[in-house]
């Protein structure tokens, strides 16, 4: 008997859910019409059971095609004439000097165009309502960054010295206490409104001090290491492997006062004119290290014993644990020698007094237990 294969499911079928998922866009609900297609496709996976729904582009257009004719906006929906001649207008008031800035334009502008009522209400997030009128501000051919002048480069630069001194735990907190002092100096600008920070907002002066490592020669601040950092912990990475250092924590506070030395001469050499440069901590330049030991693949004395090191320990612990009261093998002795012949073989490098006292300390762990 032939089987019976069940249709799949149209649109018309799905016209309800759809109609949903559009307002639910609308609404800012999904940041796009592709997440709101893939939520829409799965609920009508988990009613229709055992029918094929329809594909997620055709979905995808669908709810594109009809949010456009409900006239209704979402966050990357494409302007329409109405919505578009709205903003042109706050961007030729940005152009026209009647804003300070393109956020002030765009809250307006975003403010007006939710005043709307029923399907002509845009449910578009400022975001993109700012992105929108920067576009059209370019385009008019008005660049709306301002131009930092000399005694705003100095207030960075002087929280910029404050910040690699470690008088502040991150780039962000520098920035929003550089861009308040800026704002006392110009004075809020856009009527009084408590969002204008002088001519440059905090989001401004955060990428002006994150980009100055570059040109200073300095590490960004708390960011991923720098390659002379890197080369610093390799360094000091095979000191442990050569014995110069007990452990990764000898070597970490040797490299962290190398570091430190290092930077502090760029700095103080350089036109920012760093005197103090707070290090990294112990924790992270003792991490680094041993990420460069694991790099190189570099062993040394103290690390911890790797799961193929234990397989070829454990056989040698059996033999030691079956004849330690056997005096005239000299069983510790013998096992020791062992165990680090065995594991040189594989590549691991344990000294045979390292073996020994690993597994006097095994043994009576296991007789205890």
């Amino acid at each position: 008997m032939r089987a019976y294969r069940l249709k799949r499911v149209t649109l018309g079928e799905a016209r309800a859910t759809i109609d949903r998922y559009v307002r639910a866009l609308s609404r800012g609900d999904f940041p796009n019409a592709q997440a709101a297609a893939v939520a829409c496709r799965n609920e009508l996976t988990r009613r229709c059971r055992g029918r094929k729904v329809v594909t997620l582009g055709a979905l995808t257009l669908q709810l594109r095609q009809d949010a456009r004719l409900k006239q209704l906006a979402y966050a990357k929906a494409r302007w329409n004439s109405e919505d578009s001649r709205v903003a042109e207008r706050y961007a030729r008031a940005v152009v026209a000097g009647r804003y300070a800035s393109v956020k002030l334009a765009a809250r307006a502008c975003h403010a007006e165009l939710g005043r709307g009522r029923g399907a002509r209400r845009s449910r578009r997030p400022r975001s993109a309502v700012e992105t929108r009128i920067y576009e059209l501000c370019r385009a008019m051919g008005l660049h709306t960054r301002a131009h930092w002048t000399e005694k705003e480069r100095r207030v960075v630069n002087r929280y910029l010295r404050d910040l690699y001194a470690g008088r502040f735990p991150r780039v962000k907190a520098a920035a929003e206490a550089c861009a308040r002092e800026m704002q006392q100096l110009s004075g809020p600008r856009g009527g009084g409104d408590s969002a204008g920070t002088g001519r440059h907002s905090t989001g401004a002066v955060f990428r002006a001090m994150t980009g100055s490592s570059k040109r200073f020669g300095l590490p960004r601040f708390g960011s991923a290491i720098g390659s002379l950092e890197r080369r610093l912990y390799e360094k000091h990475a095979r000191a442990i492997a050569g014995g110069r250092y007990a452990d990764a924590v000898q070597a970490a506070a040797a490299c962290r006062r190398e570091v430190t030395r290092i930077y502090a001469r760029i700095g103080a050499r350089g036109p920012l004119h760093v005197r103090r440069l707070a290090p990294r901590s112990l924790i992270a330049t003792r991490s680094g290290i041993l990420k460069a030991v694991h790099r190189l693949n570099i062993q040394y004395p103290r690390r911890r014993w790797l799961p193929t090191e234990m397989r070829i320990f454990n056989g040698w612990l059996r033999w030691y644990s079956r004849y330690h009261h056997v005096r005239r093998l000299e069983p510790l002795t013998q096992a020791a020698n062992g165990l680090s012949e065995d594991l040189a073989k594989k590549g691991f490098r344990r000294t045979p007094r390292a073996c020994e006292g690993r597994l006097l300390f095994m043994r009576r762990k296991t007789t205890r237990e």
